[in-house]
């Protein structure tokens, strides 16, 4: 946000001081003790309102007395007037005489082409802007405000005034995201990026690259996101000597926050987990980092450069991004440590989102409250997820009721999010073992991405793996999940079994545009698919765990890896009984470390069946394990089964217009209800 005071610091005056100009030192003196007294929590609050009110509106006293004074210049009465209509805009105190002050002003202004007047023509047309979006019919203002916005910026870039033409960029940006239309706002960014790139202002550039992939959150992996992605790399690892980025601290918190996705879908989860050691130093050190997200950023002028005010997150919202990265980026190793993180990231949001919480919010959110909603979207899939996969059925089940909610809180998170909300519900259902159910989610997930870009390929990918995985096995349904399994190939271009890569190259390039975790899943399923034909082929099979175990790998992903290794054991059991053991050992302690305890009790079940006959003992310990693992897990399926007759009866007496209990999916089967019961 731009603020008169970055304007009349730039403004040498030639007149000795005069009347108006003690006024104005006055008005400020006032505001400055103003916010000094707001900031004071020691003093009774009915008496900081009291006082404040007092010393605004002795500022505008000392304001309307410069306007009652004479006959004025054209430059102070349009500072004065701009003054006044800043002061009640900020404080409330009257939207009318505002209004009327920036009219006035206006038409000053365009009677002049004074270009030490090209501040605060920018300035009113921001509050011209704040005017049109604070109006109680802001509804219908969008297309106004819109049209102000663009005018705005043709105007800066034919003044020369790159400060506000990068300002007011932003602002449209940010209106077109608020009205439901990312992609807009997208672009507006990319056209931004590229004056940068005729000017040379390289802060601007990444920092504007930083805000494009910020607000394309829900959808990392789209074409923008991912150019933008690129193009900040040479900008904070080139080896350069002309690059400006290297002195801005906030900057590079940012650039490897939104680096490490990248390099997750690249499979480099060491050098994600080192970017993440140093987001947190970073973090650490830079105590003063904004609670309201204002950054300073250089431009170039014609005689040096300039600081400009950009914004990016704030503290609060930084923090929260920060603890949501972490929390991905140990999903798949740590699950413990990734839990805790987005239990964390979950509260920072929490909080933020009842601070912003006012009557009027929605459906039109505010930019920072529209951010917040679906970084709260996303932790709450991550959270679900994990407890997924640490077998914790019961909190799963509760992270996932708080996920439907929320996303169908509101039109525009249900329109964005149902395929993610489908998907998990999908997984749930598929943990239970109700197959039919888990099917009809999984579909789900792939209707909602015909008018809906925030999932993403990534969803379609996962919920198709899923239902090829049904299909193979417990559904009877081989030939839909070959096909199926044939079109997800196709689309990575994965070789065929006798051109299987078996080179050391990486995966990302062998198939450099697809994520590692697809390649690795496609050779999972493949090798599913050959150990259950009827023409089964040992080498096949073979061969395809290895490619899975292989990309499975630089994933640190621990699901994946002691499932192959579990299917590569079953090679050995009937030829090579110690081999088989040590491989089915090596997959009972990652599933162990996961706590995948549903995992663990059929794999104690084989490492006993792997032990040599005169082992008696050990058998006995192993299955002894088996027993125990086996009485956790019904334990925890009977205590979700319960969970799940309460929720039942919540939502048949719920009144009417309250919260969804279960997920407003356009599903034949959307209820809790129709999950049958044990």
């Amino acid at each position: 946000m731009m603020h008169l005071s970055q304007h009349v610091q730039q403004q040498q005056h030639q007149e000795p001081a005069q009347a108006y100009e003690i006024l104005w030192g006055l008005a400020d003196h006032y505001l400055k003790t103003t916010a000094a007294i707001v900031a004071n929590s020691h003093i009774p609050e009915e008496t900081r309102t009291t006082l404040a009110g007092a010393n605004v509106l002795t500022a505008i006293r000392c304001l309307e007395a410069i306007l009652l004074s004479g006959v004025l210049s054209v430059r102070v009465e349009v500072r004065t007037r701009v003054l006044l209509a800043q002061i009640l805009l900020w404080y409330c105190v009257n939207r009318s005489d505002a209004e009327t002050h920036l009219q006035k002003a206006t038409l000053l202004v365009q009677k002049t082409s004074d270009p030490t007047l090209n501040g605060l023509r920018f300035l009113m047309k921001d509050l011209q802007y704040k005017l049109l979006c604070e109006s109680s019919k802001s509804a219908l203002m969008v297309k106004p405000a819109k049209v102000l916005l663009k005018q705005a910026c043709t105007e800066a870039r034919a003044f020369n005034e790159y400060a506000w033409y990068y300002h007011f960029m932003q602002r449209r940006a940010e209106l077109s995201i608020n009205t439901n239309d990312t992609q807009a706002g997208l672009v507006i960014l990319k056209e931004a990026v590229e004056v940068t790139d005729q000017r040379g202002d390289v802060e601007m550039k990444a920092a504007l690259l930083i805000l494009l992939v910020l607000y394309s959150l829900a959808d990392s992996a789209n074409a923008m996101a991912s150019e933008a992605v690129a193009q900040l790399i040479p900008l904070f690892q080139s080896d350069g000597e002309a690059l400006p980025i290297n002195s801005s601290p906030i900057l590079t918190i940012y650039y490897h926050l939104i680096h490490i996705p990248f390099l997750l879908r690249k499979g480099d989860v060491n050098e994600a987990l080192q970017s993440l050691l140093k987001v947190q130093a970073l973090a650490e050190c830079n105590q003063n980092i904004s609670h309201d997200g204002l950054t300073k950023i250089r431009i170039r002028r014609e005689n040096g450069l300039e600081d400009v005010t950009l914004r990016l997150l704030g503290r609060s919202e930084l923090f929260a991004f920060i603890f949501l990265i972490s929390g991905v980026v140990h999903k798949s190793g740590d699950s413990y440590k990734s839990k805790r993180h987005l239990v964390e990231g979950l509260k920072l949001v929490n909080a933020e989102l009842s601070a912003s919480a006012t009557p009027d919010s929605v459906p039109q959110l505010s930019q920072r409250r529209h951010w917040l909603s679906e970084l709260k979207v996303i932790i709450l899939r991550h959270q679900t997820e994990v407890c997924l996969l640490r077998g914790e059925l019961c909190e799963s089940l509760q992270c996932l009721r708080r996920l439907s909610q929320w996303a169908a809180s509101t039109l525009p998170l249900q329109q964005r999010y149902s395929g993610l909300v489908a998907l998990d519900w999908g997984m749930f259902c598929l943990t239970l073992g109700r197959w039919e159910q888990a099917d009809q989610w999984f579909m789900a997930v792939e209707r909602h991405q015909d008018n809906n870009i925030a999932a993403g390929q990534s969803l379609t990918m996962i919920s198709q793996a899923h239902r090829i995985l049904l299909y193979l096995t417990v559904l009877n349904k081989r030939a839909a999940g070959l096909q199926l399994l044939s079109a997800q190939q196709d689309s990575i271009g994965l070789r065929t079994l006798d051109d299987a890569d078996t080179s050391d190259a990486s995966p990302f390039q062998a198939y450099p545009h697809t994520a590692v975790a697809h390649i690795a899943i496609c050779h999972y399923l493949s090798s599913i698919s050959h150990l259950t034909s009827e023409r089964s082929t040992i080498r096949g099979t073979k061969l395809h765990i290895l490619q899975s175990i292989k990309h499975s790998e630089p994933l640190q992903a621990s699901l994946l890896k002691y499932l192959s290794l579990s299917i590569l054991g079953t090679f050995f059991h009937f030829t090579n009984l110690p081999q088989a053991k040590k491989i089915y050992q090596a997959a009972f302690a990652l599933a162990s470390r996961s706590r995948g305890e549903r995992w663990c009790g059929t794999l104690t079940g084989l490492i006993a069946d792997a032990c040599e006959e005169n082992s008696v003992d050990e058998i006995a310990v192993w299955r002894g394990k088996r027993r125990e693992y086996e009485a956790n897990v019904k334990e925890e399926y009977a205590r979700v089964l319960e969970m799940l007759n309460e929720y039942n009866q919540e939502e048949l007496h719920s009144t009417e217009g309250g919260p969804p209990v279960v997920p407003v999916t356009p599903l034949p089967q959307q209820s809790l209800a129709q999950i049958p019961r044990a």
